[in-house]
């Protein structure tokens, strides 16, 4: 069944579950394989919640900063994901498993930032209760597309990649996702 090597997606997911954190509340210090990245996903979630936590508790100021700050360290991460993680992908994984197809992650990058978007755009605090309920239905369909987008890129961009990169490759790229974290926040 799996065409990349036996058991390796039961080895990334014993990984991602021994770094999963849940009282994560900063961004890990380093990286040491492409599936650590999966930190940084729990780490915006976080961040997500924060946003809504802040417009339940009627802090909209917070709430504007928090979702500032996740639009900017999405966008970079996002970026980087894009130059230094796919196209190597794409030179080394092959063939392409069904299910992590390039286009799939661009286009799901590109439906997480028009979420990110919409969601400064929309305000919900300066309106009635309705649009706040709308607001609401957004966040859940938002968070239901980041779920389904960290799964796929976690079974296959993260763990293929830890499998085809060498230990050398891993850390320039991981040092350069890295420096743009720092430099976002």
């Amino acid at each position: 069944m799996d065409r990349h090597g036996p058991g390796l997606f039961k080895n990334c997911y014993s990984l991602a579950s021994m770094t999963l954190q849940k009282n994560m509340t900063s961004l890990p210090k380093t990286y040491r394989n492409i599936s650590d990245l999966v930190l940084f996903h729990i780490y915006t979630e976080k961040l997500f919640a924060s946003h809504q936590i802040a417009l339940m508790q009627n802090d909209p100021p917070g709430a504007i900063s928090i979702l500032s700050g996740l639009e900017q360290l999405i966008g970079w991460h996002i970026k980087d994901e894009e130059e230094l993680l796919l196209p190597p992908y794409e030179q080394l994984v092959q063939p392409i498993p069904p299910g992590g197809a390039i286009e799939f992650f661009r286009r799901e990058h590109q439906q997480i930032l028009g979420f990110l978007r919409r969601f400064k755009a929309h305000q919900p605090f300066q309106q009635n209760e309705i649009s706040i309920v709308h607001y609401f239905d957004m966040c859940t369909m938002y968070k239901e597309l980041i779920e389904h987008h960290h799964a796929r890129e976690h079974t296959f961009l993260y763990c293929l990649l830890d499998q085809k990169l060498s230990v050398g490759q891993k850390r320039q790229i991981l040092l350069k996702f890295k420096t743009h974290q720092i430099n976002a926040i």
